[in-house]
């Protein structure tokens, strides 16, 4: 109103006494005989020969819900446009640990080869084991190579063999799999301890038909109901193949390949085992199956036929398709030690005669064609 004087005063104001637990301002006597209740600050009005206090709120400085909320829902906005990148910079380098892990498995092979003049064979029926055991030597586990048991007519489970196992072998890993132990129940120590895998497998050769339908070879085409042996690829059963049968050149033909994909496979054409989640569920150190009778050997672990295309569903045991965790196919070492990403949609028929070393497929008959 006119003739209005209005002051101010800080909570800090020198005539100010105590601001007591309520918030009620205390003021001289003499100045004023009442008392108001205020927050932050006070605005005296004369009017009429009476003093009329108003408490006046302080703002203070921050955010208001709406402003937090806005600032989360931002925050939570770059967090889902950067994490698909943070993970596929994952993925890329898991990827390139994996190639180097199978160039490094591929180089053992050469190695291997110029020692005793043929790569390793994929697995041997007079003890059980695995072109992994044989090629410890060439990726620096020589004191593990020497507590093996080679060539003693035992199988994989004999002793000095299978409870080697429990050794982890980085080379034979994928990082981007999901299961590092065996799951199959060959592969496990009494008390329930568990082995450990492999992700790589060595390439038996093809098994169907070429793009002319003439037949791939294959030993003992299915026994015990497990999918046969392949004969015409380089890591084979009781067989050490030399450069000079690799007539394909050894840049166009599959050494090794991945299998690390989970996966159902058949045991047999009525049986289906569970999922072992990378590799064919045995451990790193299973070459070969056998019973009483070791000619009688059906299951093969280290190596395997190419059948079907990569990362399908699998068939039997033997059959069980190459296949990977890395988005869109899946790695494989060849001959000459290099490694590459093969992807999915790869032809068939190109994709077996890949895993041919050079021989000529057989027609319906079952001849040689010339």
């Amino acid at each position: 109103m006119a003739g209005t004087n209005v002051q101010t005063y800080a909570i800090a104001d020198p005539g100010v006494r105590r601001l007591d637990e309520i918030g009620t301002l205390q003021l001289p006597p003499d100045e004023c005989d009442i008392g108001i209740t205020v927050s932050a600050s006070l605005e005296m009005t004369a009017a009429g020969g009476h003093e009329t206090f108003f408490a006046r709120p302080l703002r203070r400085p921050g955010f208001t819900l709406v402003e937090l909320l806005v600032v989360i829902a931002i925050i939570g906005v770059l967090v889902a446009l950067l994490l698909p990148a943070v993970q596929a910079a994952r993925e890329a380098a898991r990827r390139s640990t994996c190639l180097n892990s199978l160039r490094q498995v591929a180089l053992a092979m050469q190695n291997y080869h110029d020692v005793l003049d043929g790569f390793p064979p994929g697995a041997t029926v007079n003890d059980g084991l695995s072109w992994n055991v044989f090629i410890l030597p060439y990726i620096e586990q020589q004191p593990l190579f020497d507590r093996f048991a080679i060539d003693d007519g035992t199988d994989f489970r004999g002793a000095n063999k299978l409870e080697h196992g429990i050794n982890r072998i980085d080379t034979f890993l994928c990082p981007s799999a999901t299961t590092l132990f065996a799951r199959h129940g060959s592969s496990t120590l009494r008390g329930g301890v568990q082995t450990y895998t492999s992700h790589y497998y060595g390439i038996m050769g093809p098994k169907g038909t070429d793009a002319t339908g003439q037949t791939y070879a294959v030993e003992d085409p299915n026994p015990r109901q497990n999918g046969g042996f392949a004969s015409q690829g380089v890591l084979r059963r009781d067989h050490s193949t030399n450069m000079r049968e690799i007539t394909s050149g050894t840049t166009n033909t599959f050494l090794v390949g991945e299998i690390a994909h989970p996966t159902i496979f058949v045991i047999s054409a009525s049986t289906h085992d569970a999922d072992f989640a990378g590799g064919d569920g045995s451990c790193w150190i299973r070459g070969i199956g056998f019973g009483v009778n070791p000619r009688a050997a059906a299951g093969m672990s280290a190596s395997k036929n190419v059948v079907d295309g990569i990362n399908l569903v699998p068939g039997l045991f033997n059959d069980q398709t190459f296949s990977s965790l890395h988005p869109g196919g899946a790695h494989f070492a060849r001959c000459d030690a290099s490694a590459s990403f093969v992807s999915e949609d790869l032809d068939i028929f190109t994709y077996r005669e890949l895993a041919n070393r050079g021989e000529f497929a057989e027609d319906a008959t079952g001849a040689r064609p010339r």
